[in-house]
C-alpha cells in the first residue's frame, strides 16, 4: 500500500505550522538566568526571595496546625528549595508560589513581594521576548530550507528510507523479527 505524501508545495507550505508545533517557544533559548537578570539582580532575587520566606515562615509558626497552614508550610519550603536549582522556569515557578503563598499571609503591600513580582516579570518578559525572535528565525530558516532544492532532495531521500523499509514488529517479550 502506498503512503500519501504531501506535494512539495504542500510540504513547503506546513514550514512554519511544523516549526511553531516541534516545541514550545521557550525551548529554543537558554533556561540559565544568567541570561535573563544581571549578577545584581540573580543577587537581589535570591535576597528578596530569602526575606520573604522567612517572614512567610514566621507567621506561619504562629498559626497552628490546620491542614492549609501545614500546606502553605510545605509550599514555602518546597518553593524556596525549587528556587535554587538554577533554571530560569523552576525559578519562575517557585517565585510565583511564594508570592501566593506570601501574598495570603503577609499582605500584598509588603516591598520585598512587590520587588519578587518585579524581578519574575523581568525574566519572564526578556525570555518570552527572545523565545519570539528565536522561534520567528527558525521560521524563517525552516521556509528556506523547504524552499530550496535541496531541502526537497533531503525530504525525498528521506520519504524513499521510509517507503522502503519494512516495519519492525517487536514483540512483547522484547524480541524483534
Amino acid at each position: 500500500m502506498a503512503r500519501a505524501w504531501p506535494s512539495r508545495e504542500q510540504w513547503a507550505a506546513q514550514a512554519e505550522h511544523h516549526v511553531r508545533t516541534v516545541c514550545f517557544a521557550h525551548e529554543r533559548v537558554s533556561d540559565d538566568p544568567a541570561n535573563w537578570l544581571t549578577p545584581d539582580e540573580q543577587t537581589e532575587l535570591g535576597e528578596r526571595l530569602g526575606k520573604v520566606v522567612g517572614e512567610t515562615r514566621r507567621v506561619l509558626r504562629g498559626r497552628g496546625t490546620e491542614a492549609d497552614v501545614r500546606s502553605d508550610r510545605r509550599t514555602i519550603s518546597h518553593a524556596n528549595r525549587r528556587a535554587r536549582s538554577g533554571s530560569a522556569d523552576a525559578i519562575l515557578h517557585a517565585v510565583a508560589d511564594v508570592l501566593r503563598t506570601a501574598g495570603r499571609h503577609l499582605g500584598t503591600d509588603n516591598a520585598d513581594l512587590s520587588r519578587l513580582r518585579e524581578l519574575a516579570a523581568m525574566v519572564r518578559q526578556r525570555r518570552d521576548r527572545a523565545a519570539a525572535a528565536a522561534e520567528e528565525q527558525a521560521v524563517r530558516s525552516e521556509v528556506a530550507r523547504r524552499n530550496s532544492q535541496e531541502g526537497w532532495q533531503a525530504e525525498l531521500e528521506r520519504r524513499r528510507r521510509i517507503d522502503t523499509h519494512d516495519p519492525l514488529i517487536t514483540h512483547a517479550a522484547g524480541g524483534a523479527e
